[in-house]
């Protein structure tokens, strides 16, 4: 392949940062049947610079997750459910599609492997002309080519097939491809386009459990067995001259003719077997019409019609081919020598047609996987109808419902319009009325601020008025004041007097007899003006004093009268 010597800003790129400025040469080891695991080989260094990955089928939709060499998610491979006619659709990170893979014309038997990948644009106007084709160039699509515009992007090539059991265990790969991409071509694009291919393969990605060919009349071993594949021809031991060897070579010589013949009875037998499985097999692809009559008008049921006679066709062509490769060993066969050498030119020639005879045994699996999922597409198409079916009943249900309730939502409209008509009439008085209102308050707030400048002269003759009755007040409060001070001074000076006499008046009783004595006027002053009617101010009758208090009475003036302040308005 000659690299791409064009501009590369025209080749399409999946994610940036993948191109190259060399060709680039791969290796993609698929470690699995179903491609869970999947591991993608710079052949320049060795390292690995794409991994694959999957839980397996969870759902219908399929995923396998593509991560670069340090483990980093580029983008998810999403299968739109198991028929191989279904889509594939690549998704980033963030779950956007970004690419679209498709089969080229469904499942036709001929181009089963042709692909068709589009990187999407911002919008679908940028999708026209924007498709990268991938077409096989053989029948077993054992190589293909990936295709811009009629630029030659890369190609891809089968390297090994194993179709075995305990692959991990024996250490093998179920397939492992080589890619030679060119020159400025994105690589994770063709690790896209790569794993949409492989997967789209069932012969080469993953062992059918079951099928047409597997009944259980069919014998453990034949043919199509690794364990007793068919000899290069009918060997007979007196066809085989006795040499001059010894006797022991001579003995080896006639077993080995014998295993030989043995394996090609067998080989017969299981081939008159296999074509008994072919007619019924074809006898059950012509039926196949007669039940799909009622879905004729139905272009993929047409087109699976088509894939089944092309692939009953395939098959009539393959026993033919399978017949002459038989009789070609068995050409061979007669036309070789019996010695030694001889023999083992002719075991590796049987090696040689038993690799055909096992291309031959991948592309029936082929064919029965395609029966396979021409049937299993049948009973999908059958569950989609069903299921169309379904939802076009509801949505005739919710229609109807949608329309009652678009009757009831016009009444309620006009309704809520004549109530809005009303509420704009009551708008338009209740807006008269407002302003009045606002008109009266306006008067109001007028009238409120001649009041409070009338308030506050008010308030200022008033406080001007009790600051005067204050002053006054307590001039007269002072003035009294003194009066009091005057009068308690004469009180104290009447009682120092009375004291005195009575003080002698106490003297005079222990010296002479009682008798009366006049009362001073001083005395008959400090009772009267005590309140007290009598002889002094204990009424005639004698103090009962304590010693100790005799000379102890005080007289407290008046406290200064505390005049309270009102508050001003």
């Amino acid at each position: 392949m000659s690299s791409f010597t064009g501009s590369t800003s025209k080749l399409p790129t999946l994610l940036p940062g993948f191109n190259r400025e060399e060709e680039a040469n791969i290796t993609v080891h698929c470690h699995d049947r179903t491609f869970k695991s999947v591991d993608v080989l710079d052949d320049a260094n060795g390292q690995t610079i794409f991994r694959v990955s999957s839980k397996g089928a969870s759902s219908l939709s399929w995923r396998r997750a593509i991560s670069d060499g340090s483990g980093r998610k580029l983008f998810e491979l999403r299968h739109m459910g198991y028929a191989m006619k279904n889509d594939w659709a690549v998704e980033d990170v963030e779950g956007t599609r970004i690419c679209s893979l498709k089969h080229v014309n469904g499942m036709m038997a001929q181009n089963r492997s042709n692909l068709d990948a589009v990187i999407h644009g911002e919008s679908a106007a940028d999708d026209i002309g924007n498709t990268i084709e991938i077409r096989p160039r053989d029948r077993g699509a054992l190589s293909t080519v990936v295709q811009y515009q009629g630029i030659e992007l890369a190609t891809i090539m089968n390297t090994e097939a194993n179709d075995v059991t305990s692959l991990e265990k024996k250490g093998l790969d179920r397939t492992v491809w080589k890619a030679r991409i060119n020159t400025g071509v994105d690589i994770s694009l063709h690790i896209n386009n790569n794993m949409g291919k492989f997967s789209l393969r069932p012969s080469m990605g993953s062992r059918p459990s079951s099928g047409v060919f597997e009944k259980s009349s069919r014998p453990s071993s034949g043919v199509f067995s690794s364990s007793s594949r068919p000899s290069s021809g009918v060997f007979d031991i007196a066809e085989i001259p006795r040499s001059d060897a010894s006797e022991a070579s001579s003995r080896e010589l006639a077993d080995l003719a014998q295993d030989l013949k043995a394996l090609a009875d067998q080989a017969e037998q299981h081939k008159q077997h296999n074509l008994d499985n072919f007619v019924q097999i074809l006898s059950h692809l012509n039926g196949l019409p007669a039940m799909l009559e009622h879905l004729g008008q139905i272009p993929d049921v047409v087109s699976l019609n088509q894939t089944i006679g092309q692939q009953s066709q395939q098959i009539a062509d393959l026993e033919a081919r399978l017949a002459a490769s038989e009789a070609a060993h068995k050409e061979e066969a007669t036309a070789h020598t019996t010695t030694k050498d001889e023999l083992s030119h002719c075991k590796a020639n049987v090696e040689a047609k038993d690799e055909r005879i096992h291309h031959l045994k991948s592309l029936l699996t082929n064919i029965d996987q395609d029966v396979k999922d021409a049937r299993l597409a049948l009973e999908t198409k059958d569950l989609e109808l069903s299921t169309l079916k379904t939802d076009v009943s509801k949505l005739n249900s919710l229609v109807a419902f949608q329309d009652q309730e678009h009757a009831q939502l016009s009444d309620s409209i006009t309704a809520k319009e004549d109530e809005i008509k009303q509420l704009h009439e009551g708008l338009a008085g209740n807006d008269a009325e407002l302003a009045h209102t606002k008109t009266v308050l306006a008067q109001l707030d007028a009238q409120i601020e001649s009041k409070n400048q009338e308030l506050h002269s008010l308030r200022t003759a008033n406080e001007l008025t009790f600051r005067q009755l204050l002053e006054s007040q307590t001039a007269s409060m002072e003035q009294l004041f003194q009066q009091q001070t005057h009068t308690t001074d004469a009180l104290t000076q009447q009682i120092v007097e009375l004291k005195q006499q009575v003080r002698l008046q106490q003297h005079l009783e222990v010296n002479t007899p009682p008798a009366s004595a006049p009362v001073s006027p001083a005395v008959s002053m400090a009772s009267n003006a005590w309140g007290m009617p009598g002889l002094g101010m204990f009424g005639g009758k004698k103090p009962k004093m304590h010693k100790r208090s005799q000379s102890q009475i005080v007289i407290k003036a008046p406290h200064k009268f505390d005049v309270p302040v009102p508050t001003m308005l």
